[in-house]
């Protein structure tokens, strides 16, 4: 994975992080996640687990998630979130190198986001990543091909009115061209993965995935509470309603008051290494679509190798986006149907996400 995780590949991501914050219990004993971009580590945080450690494999993704941390142990949410980029007031060039410099950090990851800083010193850092990148790629196409009919879906308030603007006024016809292109396998593998993109082995067509994927998002969220869909038609997320959870006020003042109780480990490391974990110790484990990644055998036998190291009622929460999840076996039990009404608000539609609990 090292042409593609090479580097920072991701400032802000695919994923509502909401999901797995519900899914934490409050103050869980012992909590490890995918660390990613550290978006999804601060709504986890919120929870105050006693202990809440961070994995990556890569050294950029980690000094992000350091960053955000700092961050969040010294900025008000509004502040947070003008740092990061958010909103229609981002915090650039000079005005952010001093408040980057200003910050808690290690002198390495202060190198790195320095070194993102300095690459792109006018881009919101949110939009640094490679895959944040190939997004707004992604929407110049679109705007180009639609035109003006984006701007009208993005100025609509009510659900209701947003089906039956789809239904009588949106260029269908060019939006299923659209979803052929940018949905396409070797598209992708090209543009954004270098060759890494994980094969499909779910049934049904990359066009008819991605069609029933935005079909899905369009009939139940409104286009401007989705971070996702302004990244890839607007290009940016300036509609505070989509911000991702971090940036609500009430999760990060929780998230805040967290950090002076609970023992915060962010670290380089590989998070599939279970057998170096200590036996029936994990309360909560987030893997993302960590398993899509790994050998065939390996991503259909994880639940295996992490149960020794699951506590009782521990739960793992699984992502797959093109790949069928892994199936859930004794010593688990499949859960997520009891959250499946959690599971339905999620305002990326991206993925299918499982739930399993240590018996």
């Amino acid at each position: 994975m090292g042409n593609y995780f090479g580097g920072l590949a991701y400032s802000l991501g695919d994923e509502d992080s909401r999901i797995e914050r519900e899914l934490l219990p409050y103050r869980a004993s012992r909590v490890l996640t995918i660390a990613g971009s550290g978006g999804r580590v601060v709504p986890l945080l919120a929870r105050a687990p006693r202990r809440l450690e961070a994995v990556d494999i890569s050294p950029w993704q980690i000094a992000f998630t350091r960053f955000r941390l700092a961050a969040l142990s010294t900025l008000d949410s509004e502040e947070y979130a003008r740092l990061l980029g958010y909103g229609r007031e981002p915090l650039l060039g000079e005005l952010r190198h001093k408040l980057i410099t200003a910050l808690p950090l290690l002198d390495a990851d202060r190198s790195l986001i320095g070194e993102v800083h300095r690459a792109h010193p006018e881009t919101p850092l949110i939009y640094t990543g490679k895959f944040e990148k190939t997004l707004k790629r992604f929407s110049s196409i679109i705007r180009a091909v639609l035109g003006n009919h984006i701007l009208e879906l993005f100025e609509i308030t009510d659900l209701s009115e947003q089906h039956a603007f789809l239904q009588s006024r949106f260029p269908r016809k060019r939006w299923k061209l659209l979803v052929g292109l940018l949905g396409n396998a070797t598209f992708l593998n090209a543009v954004l993965y270098k060759g890494e993109f994980p094969k499909k082995n779910r049934p049904g067509s990359h066009f008819r995935i991605y069609s029933d994927i935005f079909h899905g998002l369009f009939e139940r969220v409104l286009v401007r509470e989705s971070f996702f869909l302004q990244m890839l038609m607007l290009g940016e997320v300036s509609y505070s309603q989509g911000f991702p959870v971090e940036c609500e006020p009430g999760t990060y003042a929780r998230a805040r008051s967290a950090l002076e109780s609970t023992k915060v480990d962010i670290r380089v490391g590989d998070i599939t290494e279970f057998s170096k974990q200590p036996a029936n110790d994990i309360d909560f484990l987030s893997l993302s679509d960590v398993p899509s990644f790994l050998d065939a055998d390996s991503e259909q036998n994880i639940l295996s190798r992490v149960a020794p190291c699951m506590s009782l009622n521990g739960r793992v929460v699984l992502r797959s986006h093109l790949r069928t999840l892994p199936p859930i076996v004794p010593p688990f039990r499949d859960i997520t149907t009891k959250y499946s009404d959690l599971i339905a608000t999620e305002t990326t539609n991206l993925w299918r996400i499982a739930v399993a609990e240590r018996c």
